[in-house]
């Protein structure tokens, strides 16, 4: 098993990783490829993939950003995808070590999940991380790939 920093030569893996997670992501590849290319330029974005036997079953998405009056970094999981056949295999378990591996590095202060209430990893998330009670989460979508 390994874990590495996405390239640009892992798009075409990733996109059959993500088919189902990223909307229309087989109608709209090129747009994609543009934004993951993007992402790789962008320093406060790191995205790792994980692999088994040179075959991608799982990636973490991680956004680092430095917060001065806690003078360190916060780190937002943004993004975590287990292949739906690896699925209770101990794979999202790995993901989430090394993201708090990669945070406790960085000296990050806080490491960060927003999930939905139907995700079916929260137990995961549970075991790992702990809630916080004080949050509320407001958005406001903008623009998104349809």
């Amino acid at each position: 098993m390994k874990i590495r920093k996405a390239k640009k030569d892992d798009f075409e893996k990733l996109i059959k990783l993500m088919d189902g997670f990223w909307s229309n992501v087989k109608k709209n590849k090129s747009e994609y490829k543009k934004a993951y290319l993007k992402e790789l330029t962008e320093k406060n974005v790191d995205r790792f993939l994980l692999f088994e036997n040179n075959e991608l079953i799982g990636c973490l998405s991680l956004v680092k950003y430095w917060i001065a009056h806690t003078k360190g970094y916060q780190v937002i999981l943004e993004e975590i995808i287990v292949d739906k056949k690896c699925r209770g295999k101990g794979y999202g378990k790995i993901l989430i070590d090394y993201a708090i591996d990669y945070s406790k590095k960085l000296k990050a202060k806080e490491l960060w999940l927003e999930t939905s209430k139907e995700n079916k990893a929260q137990g995961l998330y549970k075991k790992k991380m702990e809630k916080d009670a004080n949050s509320v989460i407001f958005k406001i979508k903008f623009n998104k790939i349809s």
